[in-house]
């Protein structure tokens, strides 16, 4: 089936359990006091993106270089894109894909949330960060089909940015995949008809690179 047939299905469905504030804060801490100092470490780093506005990303910068270093730090500020409070799962969002650019192996333990239930989330902070941590899962075949039709529903989001940065992702997981990459740059030519100036914008700058990048031979 094709990714564009399947765009609405795939981001239809599927709950998840938001992990509850008391609980990702430390609150419910085992006897174990070594554990209960490693609850400590988690919940301050959490803590630390907590706010009331959504247009500044606060902390992010400083919580982004604690996880890169640490798998469980990361872990725990993934877990929390996932709570109810809109600027912890902005700000939690940010930190994770600035982190994960310089450690890309920081996202594989949560690629099954990414490509389901975080696909599902609304907020458009959320979105567009997805958007620019998609590339950077190994995917195989049906995985990257599944990404690549999260970002064609993307792209029909009402937030400029996460339709740019989904068109960027959906060139990025095309590259090698002929079929995909045909798709794509219809989406692109689409954009540069009738999409909004920032649209337009990357759809020239993504084509042009696109036309100067070396070719593939096709086997005979």
């Amino acid at each position: 089936m094709p990714f564009d047939s399947e765009a609405g299905r795939l981001l239809q469905g599927g709950n998840r359990t938001p992990i509850g504030t008391e609980a990702a804060f430390g609150k419910n801490q085992s006897a174990d006091g070594q554990h209960r100092s490693r609850r400590r470490g988690k919940a301050v780093v959490v803590e630390k993106l907590a706010g009331t506005d959504r247009r500044s990303v606060g902390r992010a910068d400083e919580v982004a270089e604690e996880i890169a270093a640490d798998q469980a730090l990361f872990d725990e500020v993934f877990e929390a894109i996932f709570f109810d409070d809109p600027v912890i799962r902005m700000r939690a969002s940010d930190a994770v894909e600035k982190a994960s650019r310089r450690r890309p192996e920081r996202l594989f333990p949560h690629k099954n949330a990414l490509l389901g239930e975080l696909a599902e989330i609304g907020q458009q902070e959320v979105r567009w960060h997805l958007a620019q941590m998609m590339p950077r899962l190994p995917l195989d075949p049906t995985e990257k089909k599944r990404a690549a039709a999260i970002m064609q529903a993307y792209l029909e989001d009402k937030s400029v940015l996460v339709r740019v940065n989904a068109l960027e992702a959906l060139m990025a997981l095309a590259r090698g995949d002929g079929d995909l990459e045909a798709k794509a740059l219809q989406l692109l030519v689409d954009a540069l008809e009738n999409g909004a100036p920032a649209e337009k914008a990357r759809a020239r700058k993504l084509l042009r690179a696109y036309e100067g990048r070396p070719r593939t031979r096709q086997p005979r």
